[in-house]
């Protein structure tokens, strides 16, 4: 009869690791979950981030150009600046510069010219 008990009691202690084990398994699963969607998730925001920042660089020439009134926000073509003659004395435009003797075209977000 002691056999019989300790047979049964070993049942109860195997039925109950399965059930802890089957318990980890779908916390587990939860978990592996929870992970896939925060990885898209970062995913989706750091592309969002990099739209943003050239979306801001984007604006930073704007108003660049704008700044130097080469850019009119309407539907209107600005004129283009005089061009200087090169000579070989003339200074070297650094970009900036450089950027704003080039003729640009902006477009808004629904797609009207800005410049």
């Amino acid at each position: 009869m002691v056999l019989a008990g300790e047979i049964e009691e070993l049942r109860a202690q195997v039925e109950a690791a399965e059930r802890a084990r089957k318990i980890a398994e779908s916390e587990l699963h939860e978990a592996s979950d929870r992970v896939s969607e925060l990885s898209t998730s970062a995913s989706s925001f750091s592309a969002q981030k990099r739209k943003l920042e050239n979306d801001i660089q984007a604006m930073h020439v704007s108003a660049a150009a704008a700044a130097a009134g080469r850019v009119r926000f309407d539907n209107t073509r600005c004129p283009s600046p005089p061009q200087k003659k090169s000579t070989s004395n003339s200074p070297k435009l650094n970009f900036g510069e450089w950027i704003l003797t080039k003729s640009l075209k902006f477009l808004s977000p629904d797609g009207i010219c800005l410049s």
